[in-house]
Order: C-alpha cells, then structure tokens, then sequence
C-alpha cells in the first residue's frame, strides 16, 4: 500500500507564511496611509477614521506587525502574553488570531507591564 503524500496543518500554514508578497503587502500598506494623510489634510474626519480602521483591520497590517514583530532585535524574546513566533505556522497563526479578534470587536491591548 502507498502512503499518500499529505501535508500537516503546519506544513500547509509554513507555506502559506513562505508565500506571502511582502512587496505588494507594503504597496498596499503605503497606499491607504497616503489616501490617509490626504483625507486628514482636507479634513474628511470620517473618511480618516474609516481608514484607520480599515488600516488596522487589514490582512496586509497585520502580516507586517507580525513580521516586523519576528525579525526585529528582540525575536527571540516572548511578548507580554508569553508567546513566542519562532516558526512561520506560528506567524501564519498570529495573523489569523488577530483577525478573529478584530472581527469580533473583541481586541483589547494588554496592559504594558511597569518597570
């Protein structure tokens, strides 16, 4: 009998994380921050907060925060919630995570610990 060729859960989110476009992510990042300071310079209040959340909510913002977060100085130091993203299923995942809680409207910050 042949054993079939099937991928993990990790290994399909590993390549999903390999896969992304960071270049098109960043385009389109840079894109909504202009359309941003725009409608702040002409004082479209509204259309400001729309895309602020627009912004915040969207895939591409939080695959940068993720990988900003995992290849800046501190990597290898867990945030305040313990977790550490040291494998791209577990960037994959992240994203993923922040989008549920932006969806639900559930996101709250955590409390920045006092030295």
């Amino acid at each position: 009998m042949k054993k079939k060729n099937v991928k993990t859960y990790n290994e399909i989110n590993s390549e999903k994380w390999h896969n992304i476009n960071w270049k098109k992510v960043q385009g389109k990042i840079a894109s909504k921050q202009k359309e941003l300071v725009v409608a702040y310079r002409k004082g479209e209040k509204k259309k400001a907060m729309q895309l602020q959340i627009e912004i915040l909510t969207s895939f591409s913002s939080r695959a940068m925060a993720v990988r900003i977060v995992t290849t800046s100085g501190g990597r290898d130091t867990p945030g305040i919630d313990q977790v550490l993203w040291d494998e791209p299923y577990k960037k994959w995942e992240a994203i993923n995570e922040q989008n549920i809680h932006n969806q639900k409207g559930e996101y709250r910050p955590k409390v920045v610990k006092k030295m």
